[in-house]
């Protein structure tokens, strides 16, 4: 079975690295809290950029500056605008409140783990928020559309420390 062997960080925002579980419960005296991330690429783009595995997202968020700004996509060429009944769509995460386009890919995207030589995840017809300049400034990658459909996300006990170890399986 094809697997990412996902990077595990501390959280985005660190006021709070883990919660201490007091008493212990079964065994469980701390929770770490962590984020799960995997390097984003578009060939024939050069480079890879960070993309955080967001559960709580409906969506794919891509931040204006990189569909716009690195990978240049045009609607019609790289991108498909998909009709919806709201004229204005707007997100709000971690603060900030930015409009929308909401596509589906043309181009393929590729999602690569810890190994740079092992297996690769690519995205076909991704459907995905392509955020104004407001939005964002992290690739974040929902449950809908994309990079979760049809996959298996497992975060279990580092076995060689005393931290998380998470892969993406398909």
């Amino acid at each position: 079975m094809p697997s990412l062997e996902l990077f595990v960080g501390p959280p985005l925002w660190p006021a709070i690295p883990q919660f201490n579980v007091v008493p212990q419960v079964g065994g469980l005296g701390r929770v770490p809290l962590r984020r799960l991330y995997c390097d984003l690429r578009c060939p024939p783009h050069p480079g890879a950029r960070q993309a955080v595995l967001d559960t709580g997202a409906p969506l794919t968020i891509l931040p204006h500056a990189v569909w716009s700004g690195a990978f240049n996509w045009r609607a019609g060429r790289d991108y498909d605008e998909l009709p919806v009944a709201v004229a204005n769509l707007h997100g709000h995460v971690a603060g900030r409140r930015y409009t929308f386009i909401l596509a589906r890919l043309r181009v393929p995207v590729e999602l690569a783990g810890r190994d740079p030589r092992g297996d690769r995840l690519r995205l076909d017809d991704l459907v995905c928020q392509l955020a104004d300049p407001a939005g964002p400034p992290l690739t974040l990658l929902g449950l809908w559309g994309g990079a979760f459909v049809g996959r298996k996300l497992a975060a279990e006990a580092d076995p060689a420390g005393d931290d998380l170890a998470a892969r993406l399986d398909w």
